[in-house]
């Protein structure tokens, strides 16, 4: 059996896992909350609504508060979809034009520490404001843009080299 991809393959099988991780999150405030589509938005407004009609009082305040678990569970698995198919379209590319297996691991190991990161030290945190979650991002858009970088240069390797020789 041919092993193209190793590299890529191992790590996006360790986030694919994380992705699940992620899901089972969703669910279970979903679960929790009794809500089978959203992110409580509606709840709050037709409570707001029903309160308004009835007279009697809601505390605004803390209605919202309910939802905050559901919410942040929701934007960490949308914002891991969002991140992680560039970046493994990106380490495919480089695996496959024989980028070093040392540059690649580690932007793959630092990019996978960062979507960890972003979720357990960051988007868990009470306003989803904790160092992981800016450290997370910082990580990542550092790991996307030097990925980038290899890419671009391993795809037009012959051509920077014959733009160097004259």
């Amino acid at each position: 059996m041919i092993n193209l991809v190793p590299i890529t393959g191992t790590f996006m099988g360790i986030l694919g896992g994380y992705y699940l991780y992620l899901s089972a999150r969703v669910i279970k405030e979903r679960v929790r909350l009794q809500i089978s589509v959203g992110d409580g938005t509606s709840n709050v407004v037709n409570a707001l609504i029903a309160s308004q009609k009835s007279g009697l009082p809601i505390d605004e305040k803390e209605l919202p508060k309910k939802y905050t678990d559901l919410v942040g569970a929701i934007r960490s698995h949308a914002n891991f979809g969002e991140y992680v198919p560039m970046v493994g379209v990106l380490a495919l590319i480089l695996e496959l034009h024989g980028a070093n297996p040392l540059f690649l691991k580690t932007m793959l190991g630092l990019f996978t520490a960062a979507r960890v990161l972003h979720v357990e030290f960051g988007m868990k945190a009470k306003n989803y404001l904790r160092w992981g979650r800016v450290t997370g991002t910082m990580i990542t858009f550092t790991t996307i843009a030097l990925s980038s970088i290899g890419c671009i240069y391993l795809s037009n390797e012959h051509t920077f080299k014959a733009l160097l020789k004259h």
